[in-house]
């Protein structure tokens, strides 16, 4: 009888499932940080359980930053003009200008007087008195014409308001995300959001079966222009 009674206290006793659920949650964030996984606070664990639809951004969070495939087309790129493309995309966190700069191999890069960071289109800034343009191919030719459905996303190259060519880089998938996909389609409905074209649509949905959704030329919401140092990013902290 002291045994029923006295376990029936412990269960009922709300500091006992207070301390229950905080140890229970506690754990779960140091078993998800193992594999990488932090999250803000505990109660984010409540969140999760109630989740039925998944988003996933494509370039740098499904996709690797580095090892794209990148080829250029167009005019013969002169070494100024590799250095100058080079000075401003060293610049950039995104991770086409990244990969476009670390293809270029241009080991000493120009001062940027000044640049601006448009988020969703691409970057552009003023070197040795030349304005030079990198992104998509509405950022540099407002009044362009879509571009044609590809296998390879596009970044476009403004010199001095003429486009000399245009990189394109083939995605490179993280290892494991066809099964991870695979694994989530099961128990969640997809989407994949991108802000590059739909050259990516038909294999993202081979991925999932066809059953998730892919979103391209997402944009943020915001048209806020953002103003950055022209110290490179490994040098501004």
């Amino acid at each position: 009888m002291w045994n029923a009674l006295t376990t029936t206290l412990i269960v009922a006793c709300p500091c006992a499932l207070l301390l229950a659920s905080t140890f229970t949650n506690g754990n779960v964030m140091r078993i998800l940080a193992r594999s990488g996984i932090f999250l803000r606070n505990s109660d984010v664990i409540t969140d999760m359980a109630s989740i039925t639809h998944v988003v996933l951004d494509k370039t740098g969070t499904i996709t690797l930053n580095k090892n794209f495939h990148v080829t250029y087309k167009g005019k013969i790129l002169t070494d100024e003009d590799k250095k100058l493309i080079a000075s401003l995309a060293r610049h950039s966190t995104h991770p086409l200008s990244k990969s476009i700069y670390d293809h270029l191999k241009v080991k000493n890069t120009y001062q940027v007087d000044s640049f601006i960071n448009v988020p969703g289109k691409g970057i552009e800034g003023w070197i040795n008195d030349r304005h030079i343009k990198i992104g998509n191919k509405k950022f540099i030719q407002p009044h362009a014409p879509d571009e044609e459905e590809s296998n390879t996303s596009k970044v476009f190259i403004g010199i001095d308001g003429m486009i000399p060519g245009v990189f394109g880089l083939e995605n490179v998938y993280r290892p494991g995300v066809q099964a991870m996909l695979h694994e989530l389609k099961d128990k969640f409905s997809l989407s994949i959001l991108s802000g590059d074209n739909s050259s990516e649509r038909l294999r993202l949905e081979s991925m999932t079966g066809g059953t998730g959704s892919y979103i391209s030329t997402s944009l943020p919401k915001t048209n806020t222009i953002m103003w950055r140092s022209c110290k490179p990013p490994e040098q501004r902290y």
